[in-house]
């Protein structure tokens, strides 16, 4: 009786070992869905996070304002004697509000901002301001930097305050002005299992909307204290995307201004998504960061390893920073535009090539007398890099041999 009891519970163990087994090869056998089941969170992480207003001592966003010129006086004016004056209005088009009239007293170095709209320049004694550069290069130039203006635009939430520089020119009687924002909100998030710092910056030429406008901030948290534009080719900073990929995750995203007690919050939201995803070779050097932008979604990609899963889909183009050491270079300029399409399948491989090893390349023409030489530093797929910082006081130099024999040598000048 207890031998037959025995057998059966064995019989009843070995069912379901095979039972177990037959479902691990079942899985093996299925490549494309044990990869899925790897890649793919089931899990939707809702993280919401509340970010704090900040101040830097740079700018992070430069924009030039429309400017609309006012021909007559405005209903006050201080007292400007026979100084020249220029008149006009600027437009903040992210904030729903009439632009701002002002006076540029530009034989003394001064600006006059109507904060409170009310064609009244002489009531606002915290909108005036002297520029820190004042030039008159020829009777048709005029210019002048004017630091540390503080605003407020009203928006649905409550009042958002605003930190630029304003850098006003005029050539030929055309007035313009531009924006250096150096405010934005940052916060802390954990997305992807690793310390994040991020941030909204608001555009002056955009009007927000409502599923959000201007650039998030991305970085790692050990980076949060590094000067960084949106326009430096750090990648750092890009421009809003409800739909963001970061480096195994897939996320929706939305932001949106609060108000606690007397205090704007700006609150960001990450929502965990589904995605299908396909594998990615990457075959360059150095690669610190990667974007692939004008796809499905944007892929932000740290430290990426050679081969990475990220949506499937086609993207219109790619950006890389490269960094070695202290060493860092950035797409150049001219190369930021540049399409170069990317298809991402979810059963066969693709391949992106960029990064290092770089080449240095130098063109050469003949200008009139001069010879022109142009440089590019090249990428493993073609692309162009800029170095990230420029040590002026090492310019480049150059030779020119005739054979073996030098025949010439010296040192190029900035500027």
């Amino acid at each position: 009786m207890g031998h037959g009891m025995k057998t059966q519970r064995q019989m009843v163990v070995t069912a379901v070992l095979a039972c177990l087994w037959a479902t691990m090869c079942a899985v093996w056998a299925a490549p494309d869905a044990a990869a899925s089941l790897s890649t793919v969170s089931t899990s939707a992480e809702m993280l919401t996070i509340s970010l704090d207003y900040q101040e830097v001592a740079y700018s992070v966003v430069n924009a030039g304002l429309p400017v609309t010129k006012q021909p007559a006086a405005f209903k006050l004016e201080p007292q400007t004697g026979k100084a020249q004056v220029r008149r006009g209005r600027l437009d903040f088009q992210v904030a729903n509000e009439p632009p701002i009239p002002f006076l540029w007293d530009w034989t003394r170095g001064k600006l006059h901002l109507d904060l409170n709209r009310n064609e009244d320049l002489t009531d606002d004694p915290v909108g005036v301001f002297s520029s820190s550069i004042s030039a008159s290069g020829s009777s048709s130039f005029k210019h002048g930097v004017f630091t540390n203006v503080h605003l407020v635009f009203q928006t649905e939430a409550g009042q958002q305050p605003w930190l630029v520089d304003l850098n006003l020119s005029e050539y030929d009687g055309r007035l313009n002005v531009y924006a250096g924002v150096r405010s934005l909100w940052v916060g802390k998030a954990v997305l992807a299992g690793r310390e994040w710092q991020v941030g909204v910056i608001d555009n002056p030429q955009v009007k927000r909307g409502a599923t959000g406008s201007g650039h998030l901030l991305l970085r790692p948290w050990e980076n949060r204290d590094d000067r960084f534009s949106v326009s430096d080719g750090s990648l750092d900073a890009f421009p809003f995307s409800s739909k963001l990929f970061i480096q195994t995750r897939s996320y929706h995203v939305e932001f949106a201004y609060l108000q606690e007690g007397d205090k704007l919050r700006c609150q960001l939201k990450f929502q965990e998504q589904p995605a299908e995803l396909g594998e990615l070779k990457l075959s360059g050097d150095f690669i610190q960061r990667v974007h692939l932008r004008d796809g499905p979604c944007l892929v932000v990609l740290d430290a990426p390893a050679e081969t990475v899963r990220v949506p499937v889909g086609r993207y219109g183009d790619h950006q890389v920073r490269l960094g070695k050491g202290d060493a860092v270079a950035h797409p150049e300029r001219s190369d930021r535009g540049v399409r170069m399409p990317l298809a991402v399948a979810k059963d066969r491989p693709a391949a992106l090539a960029a990064g290092g090893p770089l080449t240095n390349s130098v063109t050469l023409s003949r200008r009139g007398k001069h010879l022109v030489f142009s440089y590019r530093l090249l990428g493993a797929g073609g692309e162009t890099y800029q170095l990230g910082t420029t040590d002026y006081n090492k310019p480049p130099q150059f030779a020119v041999y005739q054979g073996d024999k030098k025949i010439a040598s010296g040192k190029f000048e900035f500027g």
